[in-house]
Protein backbone atom coordinates (compact mmCIF):
# COMPACT_ATOMS: atom_id res chain seq x y z
CA UNK A 1 0.00 0.00 0.00
CA UNK A 2 1.39 3.57 -1.01
CA UNK A 3 0.79 7.16 -1.22
CA UNK A 4 -0.22 6.72 -4.67
CA UNK A 5 -2.98 4.31 -3.64
CA UNK A 6 -4.51 6.44 -1.13
CA UNK A 7 -4.34 9.44 -3.22
CA UNK A 8 -6.66 6.90 -5.61
CA UNK A 9 -8.98 5.95 -2.96
CA UNK A 10 -9.27 9.91 -2.40
CA UNK A 11 -9.97 10.57 -6.26
CA UNK A 12 -12.60 7.97 -6.25
CA UNK A 13 -14.46 8.95 -3.69
CA UNK A 14 -14.34 12.76 -4.78
CA UNK A 15 -15.58 11.99 -8.05
CA UNK A 16 -18.73 9.70 -6.65
CA UNK A 17 -19.62 12.45 -4.08
CA UNK A 18 -19.16 15.22 -6.23
CA UNK A 19 -22.16 13.88 -8.44
CA UNK A 20 -23.66 12.86 -5.09
CA UNK A 21 -23.42 16.43 -3.76
CA UNK A 22 -24.70 18.02 -6.90
CA UNK A 23 -27.74 15.91 -7.16
CA UNK A 24 -28.66 16.23 -3.53
CA UNK A 25 -26.91 19.30 -2.61
CA UNK A 26 -25.92 18.10 0.52
CA UNK A 27 -24.26 14.80 1.69
CA UNK A 28 -24.13 12.86 4.91
CA UNK A 29 -20.80 11.63 6.79
CA UNK A 30 -19.27 7.86 5.34
CA UNK A 31 -16.45 6.20 5.44
CA UNK A 32 -15.11 4.39 1.79
CA UNK A 33 -12.95 1.57 2.99
CA UNK A 34 -10.59 -0.85 1.22
CA UNK A 35 -10.38 -4.23 3.22
CA UNK A 36 -7.16 -6.73 2.89
CA UNK A 37 -8.64 -8.60 -0.21
CA UNK A 38 -9.45 -4.95 -1.98
CA UNK A 39 -13.15 -5.01 -1.89
CA UNK A 40 -14.38 -1.71 -1.51
CA UNK A 41 -17.11 -1.04 1.24
CA UNK A 42 -19.41 2.40 1.63
CA UNK A 43 -20.50 3.14 5.36
CA UNK A 44 -23.14 5.38 5.66
CA UNK A 45 -23.12 7.13 8.88
CA UNK A 46 -26.43 7.13 10.61
CA UNK A 47 -25.75 7.55 14.22
CA UNK A 48 -26.81 10.17 15.77
CA UNK A 49 -23.82 10.35 18.36
CA UNK A 50 -20.24 10.32 17.32
CA UNK A 51 -18.90 8.67 20.43
CA UNK A 52 -21.61 5.20 19.39
CA UNK A 53 -20.37 6.06 15.84
CA UNK A 54 -16.80 6.02 15.76
CA UNK A 55 -16.10 3.35 18.50
CA UNK A 56 -18.99 0.87 15.95
CA UNK A 57 -17.34 1.92 13.06
CA UNK A 58 -13.14 0.85 14.03
CA UNK A 59 -14.59 -2.53 15.51
CA UNK A 60 -16.48 -2.83 11.90
CA UNK A 61 -13.29 -1.95 10.39
CA UNK A 62 -11.25 -4.57 12.66
CA UNK A 63 -14.04 -6.99 11.78
CA UNK A 64 -13.62 -6.20 8.05
CA UNK A 65 -9.92 -6.43 8.19
CA UNK A 66 -9.96 -2.85 6.43
CA UNK A 67 -6.31 -1.55 5.41
CA UNK A 68 -7.31 1.97 4.22
CA UNK A 69 -10.27 4.18 4.47
CA UNK A 70 -11.54 7.55 3.42
CA UNK A 71 -13.83 9.43 5.89
CA UNK A 72 -15.98 12.08 4.10
CA UNK A 73 -18.01 14.84 5.37
CA UNK A 74 -19.13 18.28 5.08
CA UNK A 75 -17.04 20.84 7.18
CA UNK A 76 -15.89 24.44 7.76
CA UNK A 77 -12.77 25.73 6.49
CA UNK A 78 -10.73 29.11 7.19
CA UNK A 79 -10.04 30.61 3.96
CA UNK A 80 -7.19 32.53 5.10
CA UNK A 81 -3.44 31.76 5.81
CA UNK A 82 -2.97 30.58 9.84
CA UNK A 83 -4.24 33.73 12.06
CA UNK A 84 -2.55 35.11 14.81
CA UNK A 85 -2.66 33.28 18.55
CA UNK A 86 -5.17 35.85 19.66
CA UNK A 87 -7.46 35.01 16.98
CA UNK A 88 -7.47 30.93 17.53
CA UNK A 89 -8.41 31.99 21.02
CA UNK A 90 -11.02 33.84 19.43
CA UNK A 91 -11.77 31.52 16.89
CA UNK A 92 -12.28 28.42 19.85
CA UNK A 93 -14.58 30.59 21.68
CA UNK A 94 -16.84 30.95 19.00
CA UNK A 95 -16.50 28.21 16.51
CA UNK A 96 -15.16 28.49 12.48
CA UNK A 97 -18.70 28.64 11.60
CA UNK A 98 -19.23 32.30 12.66
CA UNK A 99 -15.98 33.59 11.00
CA UNK A 100 -16.43 35.85 8.41
CA UNK A 101 -13.39 33.97 6.39
CA UNK A 102 -14.95 30.58 6.62
CA UNK A 103 -15.72 28.46 3.74
CA UNK A 104 -17.95 25.36 3.53
CA UNK A 105 -15.93 21.98 1.98
CA UNK A 106 -16.04 18.50 1.57
CA UNK A 107 -13.03 17.05 3.68
CA UNK A 108 -11.43 13.73 2.24
CA UNK A 109 -9.92 11.86 5.32
CA UNK A 110 -7.58 9.18 4.21
CA UNK A 111 -5.62 6.69 6.27
CA UNK A 112 -3.61 4.11 4.96
CA UNK A 113 -2.57 1.29 7.55
CA UNK A 114 1.24 1.24 5.97
CA UNK A 115 1.50 5.03 5.17
CA UNK A 116 -0.12 7.09 7.03
CA UNK A 117 -2.66 9.87 6.67
CA UNK A 118 -3.72 12.53 4.12
CA UNK A 119 -6.24 14.39 3.52
CA UNK A 120 -7.75 17.29 0.70
CA UNK A 121 -11.05 18.46 0.51
CA UNK A 122 -13.63 20.46 -2.17
CA UNK A 123 -15.30 23.80 -1.66
CA UNK A 124 -18.57 23.78 -2.02
CA UNK A 125 -19.99 26.35 -3.87
CA UNK A 126 -23.30 28.10 -3.34
CA UNK A 127 -24.17 30.24 -6.16
CA UNK A 128 -27.52 32.43 -5.85
CA UNK A 129 -30.63 30.78 -7.46
CA UNK A 130 -28.55 28.46 -8.31
CA UNK A 131 -27.72 24.33 -7.78
CA UNK A 132 -24.72 24.52 -5.55
CA UNK A 133 -21.60 22.06 -6.09
CA UNK A 134 -18.21 20.73 -5.40
CA UNK A 135 -14.90 23.03 -6.32
CA UNK A 136 -12.23 20.99 -7.67
CA UNK A 137 -10.00 18.66 -5.34
CA UNK A 138 -7.75 20.32 -3.33
CA UNK A 139 -4.82 18.27 -1.22
CA UNK A 140 -3.82 21.05 1.34
CA UNK A 141 0.39 21.45 1.45
CA UNK A 142 0.84 19.43 -1.96
CA UNK A 143 -0.71 16.85 -0.05
CA UNK A 144 2.50 15.63 2.50
CA UNK A 145 2.07 12.99 4.94
CA UNK A 146 0.12 14.13 7.81
CA UNK A 147 -0.85 13.43 11.33
CA UNK A 148 -4.03 14.45 12.08
CA UNK A 149 -5.74 13.70 15.48
CA UNK A 150 -9.42 13.93 16.62
CA UNK A 151 -12.30 10.78 17.12
CA UNK A 152 -12.64 10.59 13.18
CA UNK A 153 -8.77 9.27 12.43
CA UNK A 154 -6.61 6.22 13.70
CA UNK A 155 -9.47 4.27 13.13
CA UNK A 156 -7.73 1.38 11.63
CA UNK A 157 -6.63 -1.84 13.78
CA UNK A 158 -3.25 -1.23 15.47
CA UNK A 159 -0.89 -3.33 13.71
CA UNK A 160 0.10 -6.67 14.75
CA UNK A 161 -3.18 -6.89 16.20
CA UNK A 162 -4.88 -9.97 15.73
CA UNK A 163 -6.70 -10.48 12.56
Amino acid sequence: MSEKELRALIDLSSKAIGDLFYKDGHIIPMWHAIDDKGREHLLPSTLQDKDTTVAFVRALFEIMHVKRYVFIDEAWMLSTQMPQEAEVKEIHKRGIANHPERIEIVLFSGEDSEWGQLMAHRRIERPPGKRAYLGPLQFPDGGKLMRAEGRMVGLLPAQGAKQ
